[in-house]
């Protein structure tokens, strides 16, 4: 699991990263307002983009990977931008996929922006979208970000009314997190499993109840 979910960051997520700053680079003096649009977005300049949404560049603006304006911001973590090009009309494309099956949430949560990903989820980001076989809760423990860990978990428990043994793919975040020394984000779920009478397979719950490594607290809304 952890070999196809790295292979997977290295080869789509920097592929759609590269694509949309090729998208937005100026390669010549002559441009259209789309690829500005796209540019700026990707950017997070708020004002270029208002100006260039007047002059008529369309909302509905693509990348030749098919992603979204909506998910660029997200991507980069443009919270302001997010939440204009929502209220712009946009909310419609938060469970939209580009060609790689890239969500905003996805791409929010594998880069670790909390505020993105909370503010998605609470306009109805799908938690459980996946893109070849990951969730955004299994990219957000492989990479160690711990708050949008636990905000991810919430939702599924407040939401969803689900509980934690229920989440899709939460025993694959675990080793994941484990895997890549998250010890943090590791500790938590496996006791949340645990509390839940689930436990890990013989050398994670050994792990877990011996705790040979040291769990250290993250701050709300900081990125390991």
């Amino acid at each position: 699991m952890k070999k196809i979910i790295y292979v997977f960051l290295l080869l789509t997520i920097p592929g759609i990263i590269q694509s949309a700053a090729a998208d937005g680079e100026k390669k010549s003096n002559t441009y259209t307002l789309e690829e500005d649009l796209i540019f700026y977005t990707a950017e997070g300049d708020l004002t270029q983009v208002q100006e260039l949404l007047n002059q008529g560049a369309s909302l509905k603006t693509t990348t030749k990977q098919g992603s979204s304006l909506l998910y660029l911001a997200a991507q980069a973590g443009h919270l302001e931008l997010v939440k204009f090009l929502c209220d712009q009309g946009l909310r419609s494309a938060i469970n939209e996929k580009n060609q790689e099956g890239g969500t905003p949430l996805l791409a929010a949560a594998q880069k670790g922006y909390f505020d993105v990903v909370k503010f998605l989820l609470v306009h109805d980001a799908d938690p459980s979208m996946q893109v070849n076989s990951g969730t955004p809760l299994m990219f957000a423990a492989q990479n160690g970000h711990a708050t949008v860990v636990d905000v991810l978990v919430t939702h599924y428990k407040n939401k969803k009314n689900m509980a934690v043994k229920d989440i899709p793919f939460i025993a694959d975040a675990v080793k994941l997190a484990f895997e890549n020394r998250h010890y943090r984000i590791f500790d938590d779920l496996g006791n949340l499993l645990n509390q839940e009478g689930v436990f890990l397979d013989r050398q994670l719950q050994d792990a877990l109840n011996n705790k040979f490594y040291e769990a250290a607290p993250v701050k709300a809304g900081e990125r390991e």
